[in-house]
């Protein structure tokens, strides 16, 4: 398998997983009457997704370094911001909860 078979293929393994966590991410939410968090973390997975799938068109030079550049510093810096956002608010819940059963 040459390289390019190779990147493409990991490509679609990885996309399956991300996939799997906005898949899972939506369905938390409606068990969790539609908490933010969980569709913050379907977002965050999605732009994560963008910032790995931005790796085949720059291969294939179908976009410039430039462009490239841009799109991955935006998708990582809101990825990474909404998955932060996500887990602070699943903490607080997590938090709450516990306050009440004590």
């Amino acid at each position: 398998m040459d390289v390019d078979g190779l990147l493409i293929s990991l490509t679609v393994l990885v996309s399956i997983s991300f996939l799997a966590a906005i898949y899972f991410s939506v369905k938390l939410s409606r068990e969790t009457k539609y908490e933010r968090y969980w569709l913050a973390i379907a977002l965050a997975a999605f732009l994560l997704a963008i910032h790995h799938w931005l790796a085949l068109p720059w291969e294939f030079h179908l976009i410039s370094e430039s462009i490239l550049h841009n799109l991955e510093q935006f998708t990582a810096l809101f990825g990474a911001s909404l998955f932060a956002y996500a887990v602070y608010g699943l903490y607080s819940s997590m938090k709450r909860i516990r306050e009440k059963l004590e």
